[in-house]
């Protein structure tokens, strides 16, 4: 009797088995949340399109109210061309509003924020606003991303 004593006292700790079957729990968990994870990290991220979107539609308004024109080159934001003088890039650099994409003249403007890095994977990856405050995406519908 002593011997089933000794025996059940040194059986301490977990056998292979069980922790296998904490790893295969452990990857299915993290193969689930890592895509919902992007997503709302994507989805968080679109904030700043918009953001420098909505502020580049307001300088410039604020220079077709002084000068008459959206694309006049005593605007600091427009160049001689009457385009963008420089690329905008959001805050964290995950969108850029360039002149090649921008559409600017004398009554009317559409900005585009073009996602930029791992954001082109994002399901709503450009955006656009025109002077009207009508808004789009390149993929996805305005509802969604907006």
């Amino acid at each position: 009797m002593s011997w089933k004593a000794d025996n059940a006292a040194c059986q301490r700790g977990f056998t292979l088995i069980e922790l296998m079957i904490v790893v295969v729990i452990l990857g299915i968990l993290i193969a689930i949340s890592m895509p919902l994870y992007q997503g709302y990290v994507e989805q968080s991220r679109r904030t700043e399109a918009r953001t420098v979107l909505l502020e580049t539609a307001q300088q410039l308004e604020r220079c077709y109210s002084t000068y008459g024109a959206y694309d006049d080159s005593n605007c600091g934001l427009i160049n001689a061309a009457g385009n963008l003088a420089n690329d905008i890039e959001s805050e964290n650099g995950w969108y850029v509003i360039s002149a090649a994409n921008s559409t600017i003249n004398e009554t009317a403007f559409t900005l585009q924020a073009e996602a930029q890095r791992t954001q082109t994977n994002d399901d709503c990856d450009d955006f656009t606003i025109d002077q009207t405050g009508s808004r789009g995406v390149g993929e996805g519908t305005v509802d969604e991303c907006w």
